[in-house]
């Protein structure tokens, strides 16, 4: 028989990412957007600048949109 550790039972599964969300590794509070919406942008473009223990921080576009 196998026994399950409490990690394993607890992890989290892969979820397909979400073209239409941002997300950050890091809490912290969005300081200025650098786009509007109906813009479009290229890979390794400057988002928006994220303020985390105060480090200001660029998040870049992953892929063109």
């Amino acid at each position: 028989k196998t026994k399950l550790t409490k990690k394993f039972i607890n992890r989290k599964f892969y979820v397909d990412p979400n073209p239409f969300e941002i997300e950050s590794h890091i809490p912290g509070t969005i300081i200025s957007l650098k786009v509007k919406e109906g813009d479009s942008v290229k890979e390794g473009k400057v988002i928006l600048i994220l303020e985390a223990m105060k480090m200001m921080n660029k998040v870049l576009m992953p892929f063109d949109g």
